[in-house]
């Protein structure tokens, strides 16, 4: 009878104990921690820009449309600030008051109407996702570290409760104008982008900066890589 070789598991991710940590990580976050107190290339090759904009997120609305979601019907729509919305579902709460059609049919006749009470087109709309983030982006921050509920955090990693989050093109600008960077979109931003052009570009202080959407990257005087992952909610 032949015998098979079997070898131990690689548990050096997990850092259990001092001697399983990975040094390699290790010096990824002091390196990572150099770069975001005094500057340059992170390890990943992105390059942070200070941009002097106090960091504002609108996690209090997501939290509040997210439990309504689930203690009403299911689905939840809301402007979280001038120019974003937000449309929450609970697929645990939905299953009692909708089939899987008008389920669908609700989602997004409130996410169209949350876009024109924002002032974008649905066509002309910048959407993003909640639903498999886990999986296509695992290196971003999970859920569980997020001012929610545990069973808002569980069920988002599973997409059982899920959202989307959509923003006027226009509030961008707007934003940008406001800190004295000029700014403009280059193609039209109805899903048919390519992606070997840039997607819009920014100037300031004589400087252009064209941007390509997935996989971002600034042609700049050095060559750098800008993630939109960047956004937050």
């Amino acid at each position: 009878m032949a015998r098979l070789r079997v070898r131990p598991a690689d548990h050096r991710g997990a850092e259990t104990s001092e001697t399983n940590r990975d040094r390699k990580q290790d010096r990824r976050l002091i390196r990572t921690s150099q770069v975001l107190a005094d500057g340059g290339e992170l390890p990943s090759g992105f390059t942070p820009v200070p941009t002097g904009v106090p960091y504002r997120t609108q996690l209090q609305g997501l939290r509040e449309l997210l439990d309504k979601a689930h203690t009403r019907t299911g689905v939840q729509a809301g402007v979280v600030s001038r120019g974003r919305a937000v449309v929450a579902a609970s697929q645990y709460t939905a299953g009692d008051h909708h089939d899987a059609e008008s389920f669908g049919s609700l989602f997004k006749a409130e996410l169209d109407r949350c876009q024109r009470r924002i002032g974008a087109r649905s066509d002309q709309a910048l959407t993003f996702a909640s639903t498999d983030l886990a999986a296509r982006s695992p290196t971003r921050p999970p859920w569980a570290i997020y001012p929610v509920s545990s069973y808002v955090a569980a069920s988002l990693t599973a997409d059982a409760m899920f959202f989307y989050s959509t923003m006027a093109p226009a509030t961008i600008i707007a934003a940008l104008a406001g800190v004295g960077v000029e700014a403009g979109w280059l193609q039209p931003l109805n899903g048919a982008l390519d992606r070997s052009r840039p997607c819009w570009a920014s100037r300031r202080r004589r400087r252009s900066v064209p941007v390509r959407r997935c996989g971002w990257r600034l042609s700049t005087s050095r060559p750098s890589r800008a993630s939109c992952t960047s956004w937050s909610i």
